[in-house]
């Protein structure tokens, strides 16, 4: 009886058994392998955008927001150009910018304004400082020098100077610098050209009004590259310097004036030291 009994079961199992091998087998040899190249997986990645660009429209921020900038980024470029750079009046219909971020797309990296005749590259440093493409500060109030170079003072500021051509004592109230003909001149800040012109003594010459009652005035250039009215920005090239007017050789004649009145601009580069 038990003998039956254990036949019955092990009948049963074996039939059990091949049941879940037929079906594994079958399953195996139904079973395709895909390559490699077919699988397709689907990712989702954001894009960060990091370059923003435009041309001036009504303003600059309206121009920037509209090419995607944000807003907090916007106000931190402006707020640290405010010294250098008039966004509102010195940025002009029809010129152009570029706005570049850096790889975290947090910071800004460069900006890059175009007028019809100048360009202006500035780029942060490890600080946040933004400098030009010839290493003018721009995020603070200093003045520069209108010359990039050192250039030997052939006449200093004096109110007791034999005039070379006249032979008489007359007041220099300038300073002037021995430079090539074709030497860039920049503008020592940001300011508004209030002449532009030629005259037969000063030659080519410029003046620019400044914040706080400060002008500056370029005389004896070879080419004025403003015209009255226009925006300058803290080391914009203005012009570049010549023989014109009555000299007696190539040179910059620089003044520096406060409420109308001279100031040795020698004195103040030695304090801004």
């Amino acid at each position: 009886m038990k003998s039956k009994y254990f036949t019955f079961i092990f009948i049963n199992l074996f039939i059990l058994m091949s049941g879940f091998y037929f079906i594994y087998n079958s399953s195996k040899t139904n079973q395709k392998v895909i390559p490699v190249s077919q699988i397709h997986l689907t990712t989702h990645v954001k894009k960060i955008e990091r370059v923003f660009s435009g041309e001036i429209t009504t303003s600059f921020f309206s121009s920037a927001l509209n090419s995607g900038l944000s807003v907090e980024h916007i106000l931190t470029l402006t707020e640290s150009l405010k010294y250098s750079i008039n966004f509102v009046r010195g940025i002009r219909h029809g010129d152009k910018f570029k706005v570049i971020l850096n790889n975290e797309a947090t910071k800004i990296d460069t900006l890059i304004l175009q007028s019809s005749n100048q360009i202006l590259i500035a780029k942060t440093d490890i600080n946040g400082v933004f400098h030009d493409q010839n290493g003018v500060n721009l995020s603070n109030n200093d003045i520069i020098s209108p010359l990039k170079k050192h250039y030997a003072v052939s006449s200093h500021f004096s109110n007791h100077r034999t005039h070379p051509i006249l032979k008489r004592i007359q007041p220099h109230l300038g300073t002037d610098f021995k430079t090539p003909i074709g030497t860039p001149t920049y503008a020592i800040n940001k300011g508004i050209i209030i002449t532009s012109t030629f005259h037969p003594l000063a030659g080519n010459y410029i003046v620019i009004q400044h914040a706080n009652s400060i002008k500056t005035r370029y005389l004896h250039l070879n080419n004025r590259m403003v015209n009255k009215g226009d925006i300058v920005y803290k080391g914009q090239k203005i012009g570049l310097t010549g023989n014109t007017g009555r000299t007696t050789g190539p040179h910059l004649h620089f003044e520096y004036l406060k409420d109308n009145i001279p100031i040795n601009f020698e004195k103040i580069q030695k304090k801004s030291i």
